[in-house]
């Protein structure tokens, strides 16, 4: 509960900067996606399929993101996301799990909160050359996972809590051929050995205002998690979570 309100906190206190500091840009966005996991994970026991075995079914939750910029050269810019996930379900099977034979009626929780926290530069002399069609930014993003576990048939029971920093690489390119309309893409990743973690992301932007200090819009975009772990610490999987949302926010 600390780690949510402390982002959520630091969320709104680069709004307020922003609106305290004209020459401060950015953005500041909330919205609704749905979760939709796929894929498979091993630990310690035989293979189990996330929809199959453990029941898993789609999530439906709020997000929120903000993205601080200042005219301070050198200086990097900030950008925050926090984006809950959370995972249950029942089944009435039989696998191996953390060395342990789980059999019957099976219940297990899975929690994957992500807290981006990173820094980022936009991309000299792209807007100036295309008159402010084209922007793009390049940086690194830690992202913090908020990670618990728990696999339970009533006899016997599988439990984990950790949190886990992972840095990554950060890209992000806008294209905007009018006022009222922009596409922006975004990826952030990493890769080591037989092991990446991707998170890329497209969205259409309306903005039906165009307002002299706060411009606001509406997006419709769709998301991709893909998670490939090839034994690290006995774990194997290949997750993914693919996640169509709708969100609206406030350029300024």
């Amino acid at each position: 509960m600390f780690k949510k309100e402390l982002t959520l906190g630091a969320l709104l206190l680069s709004v307020g900067i922003a609106n305290a500091i004209p020459l401060f840009d950015g953005e500041f966005t909330v919205g609704v996606v749905q979760q939709k996991p796929d894929g498979w994970l091993k630990y310690k026991g035989t293979t189990v399929d996330l929809r199959k075995d453990l029941g898993f079914d789609d999530k439906t939750k709020f997000f929120a993101k903000a993205k601080l910029e200042h005219p301070i050269p050198l200086l990097p810019n900030i950008y925050l996301q926090y984006m809950p996930m959370e995972f249950k379900g029942d089944r009435t099977t039989a696998f191996q799990f953390d060395n342990k034979v789980f059999a019957g009626n099976i219940h297990t929780e899975v929690q994957l909160d992500h807290y981006d926290i990173g820094l980022y530069y936009n991309v000299p002399m792209v807007s100036a050359m295309t008159s402010g069609v084209f922007d793009a930014e390049v940086g690194l993003v830690v992202r913090i996972i908020d990670f618990k576990e728990k696999v339970s048939d009533g006899t016997k029971t599988s439990t984990a809590d950790f949190t886990a920093p992972i840095p990554m690489l950060y890209g992000s390119i806008s294209i905007n051929p009018v006022d009222l309309l922009s596409v922006v893409v975004e990826g952030k990743g990493i890769t080591y050995n037989n092991n990446y973690y991707y998170d890329f992301s497209g969205e259409v932007r309306l903005s039906p205002f165009n307002a002299v200090v706060m411009k606001p819009f509406i997006s419709l975009g769709y998301k991709i998690e893909r998670l490939r772990i090839d034994d690290v610490s006995n774990v194997y999987g290949d997750i993914r979570i693919k996640q169509p949302y709708i969100s609206m926010g406030i350029n300024f």
